[in-house]
């Protein structure tokens, strides 16, 4: 019995594409231009709402030689915040990350959705912004920053430092929804 051949998914296709052509072109001073060209072509198929497959971020590793011409977390942050939903499932697979889902992030358009570096929302009464995920995806580090005094571009300092577990999310979510329930109950 023969197996059928999958078809590659339109978002894989674009980027073997660019990969094959320009590959012909690659010299020791166009591996810059290489490395552009395909960081380009994973964010235009991530932005353009092109379709990946569950293992197209595995196989775009492996078969262009890893993606070191983009950092994981960037791809991840582009693809939830354009909700590009087959390109995080795919890079979710990929990194054997679980989603880190909250009820509201104050950027990219707000409501449920799953946290990226970058995102803010409110945890425990402050403003904190996703700064990076455990090497093995358990938490996320998330900061709040010290007030910028200075007219200066320094970088903020950080204030505060959590570790936030998709356990902790759950609870968090579980006590507001009881405070929510007890308001309710108490009120005229």
């Amino acid at each position: 019995m023969t197996r059928r051949k999958i078809p590659d998914s339109p978002a894989y296709h674009l980027v073997a594409h660019v990969w094959e052509h320009e590959q012909k072109a690659m010299s020791a001073y166009s591996k810059q231009r290489v490395n552009r060209a395909m960081s380009d072509a994973i964010s235009l198929a991530i932005v353009g709402g092109l379709r990946f497959a569950i293992n197209d971020f595995a196989r775009i590793s492996t078969d262009f030689g890893g993606c070191r011409w983009q950092h994981a977390e960037f791809s991840y942050s582009v693809a939830v915040k354009e909700r590009n939903m087959s390109a995080v499932l795919s890079i979710e697979a990929w990194l054997n990350r679980k989603p880190f889902i909250v009820d509201h992030l104050e950027r990219w358009q707000g409501g449920k959705m799953r946290l990226a570096v970058d995102s803010r929302f409110i945890w425990l009464g402050y403003r904190v912004t996703v700064t990076s995920f455990a090497a093995d995806n358990s938490y996320v580090v998330a900061c709040t920053y010290r007030e910028n005094t200075t007219n200066s571009y320094r970088p903020a300092k950080v204030k505060r430092r959590f570790k936030i577990t998709i356990a902790d999310i759950q609870a968090d979510r579980k006590a507001r929804k009881e405070f929510a329930k007890k308001q309710t109950e108490n009120a005229p």
